[in-house]
């Protein structure tokens, strides 16, 4: 099958086929950022995560065969791997992130600014997080002030717990695009190092910034105490980001040393002296894996 859609067919029917799996994409996700779902047939229903997995990879090998011809169908292709860069599903965010590779191979500018936009997106998606960890520690202080006391009875039970499960759930769409984002952002680093033009110089300050910021979640008492799972997303996101940096070697890194052994050396030590306020041990043992 793919030899016939990437080989066999002509040009004009690869590039029919690729706005047709992106108008896919884009009516299975929902659309990208501010970009909205096309209208789509009632009697079809939206892709599952294999099925998204399969287009995806077919997007890519079709991108790759046709190239440069790619360019007027990459205003419904960016924004439908874009989408997909945030599904619950692992894979499909992988095979997006594989996808956004192929379109910097080809069009190392679009990759570019593919790279800025997910790096941005990662940080306003931890800015969100953040948000609903001090909303659910408000709450929390909240209920506990207005649960009544009373003498020679069992406590009320509060809604902390409701609170902090519906603060989780409230995070998740905001964990999986910070997943997403990190592996994009790790791929194509890697990739358009390798390609005309690099990664500029003040692209690479703000991945270490923006890694920083990821990393350091690990001490926010109030976002592990009420969200341990999005601290640990955060700062797997971040050592992921560092480590496509480093792939761009020691002349383009050499200013980023000093601050990156010292991320790490503390994340180490405060594995080992468990001062991150986690409450498991496999919490930390996340956080420097």
């Amino acid at each position: 099958v793919r030899r016939g859609l990437a080989e066999a067919s002509s040009e004009p029917v690869q590039l029919a086929l690729l706005r047709d799996m992106a108008l896919m994409l884009l009516g299975s996700t929902g659309g990208g950022d501010g970009v909205a779902a096309p209208p789509t047939d009632s009697k079809s229903a939206p892709m599952n995560r294999h099925q998204l997995q399969v287009v995806l990879v077919e997007v890519s090998h079709l991108i790759v065969a046709v190239g440069e011809a790619a360019a007027s169908s990459l205003n419904d292709i960016c924004p439908a791997l874009e989408a997909c860069l945030r599904h619950p599903d692992h894979g499909v965010r992988h095979e997006a992130a594989v996808a956004c590779s192929a379109v910097a191979t080809a069009f190392p500018c679009e990759g570019r600014r593919i790279l800025k936009s997910r790096i941005d997106d990662m940080q306003s998606h931890m800015n969100e997080i953040e948000r609903l960890a001090v909303e659910s520690e408000a709450e929390a202080a909240a209920a506990a002030k207005m649960a009544p006391k009373k003498k020679f009875r069992r406590p009320r039970l509060t809604k902390t717990a409701d609170t902090t499960t519906t603060s989780v759930e409230k995070s998740m769409p905001h964990q999986y695009a910070i997943h997403g984002n990190a592996i994009v952002v790790s791929m194509l680093v890697h990739e358009l190092h390798h390609l005309p033009g690099g990664v500029a110089t003040e692209t690479l300050d703000t991945i270490i910034a923006v890694s920083k910021n990821l990393l350091n979640c690990q001490y926010s008492e109030g976002l592990v105490e009420a969200n341990p799972g999005a601290a640990c997303t955060c700062v797997r996101a971040g050592y992921f980001m560092i480590s496509s940096a480093l792939t761009l070697g020691t002349m383009a890194i050499s200013n980023h040393f000093a601050s990156v052994f010292t991320l790490w050396q503390r994340s180490a030590k405060s594995a080992e002296e468990s001062t991150a306020n986690f409450t498991s041990p496999d919490q930390d043992l996340i956080c420097i894996d």
